[in-house]
Order: C-alpha cells, then sequence, then structure tokens
C-alpha cells in the first residue's frame, strides 16, 4: 500500500543529507510530503525529482568582499 513512501531518513539516505535537512524542506514546501503523526512520507517520485534538480550549498552566501587576512593584525 505504501511502497511508493519513503520516510525522511530513507530520503536523507539516498540523498546523503542529514535527515534535520530532509525535515526543514518538507516543512517549507522544497519537498512535497505528507505529514503522518510525528513523521514525513514522501513519494519516491519526489525524491527522484528532487534529486536530479538540488544543487547543495552549504552556509551563508558570500557577501561580495574579498577576504583580507591582514585585517586586524595591526
Amino acid at each position: 500500500m505504501f511502497d511508493h513512501l519513503i520516510t525522511t531518513s530513507d530520503a536523507a539516505s539516498m540523498l546523503q543529507l542529514h535527515p534535520e535537512t530532509i525535515k526543514r524542506f518538507c516543512r517549507l514546501g522544497k519537498l512535497k510530503a505528507d505529514k503522518v503523526n510525528n513523521g514525513w512520507l514522501i513519494p519516491k517520485e519526489e525524491i527522484d525529482a528532487f534529486a536530479s534538480t538540488y544543487k547543495e550549498t552549504r552556509g551563508r552566501p558570500a557577501n561580495g568582499r574579498a577576504q583580507d587576512s591582514e585585517v586586524g593584525l595591526g
């Protein structure tokens, strides 16, 4: 019955991301999922589509200024 639905931990291992990241994507609507009890169920097709378009970004975006190693040393 639920063969096409996977849990957040399974999705995390498929996408090589942390399970909390998957939960956050579900809450934000980046992944279409259904909240069931205290977890998320995600259609496998959604994971496949997401994996083909997801570009990983970490940290805050760059502010456009070059890092100067001499600042604050003087």
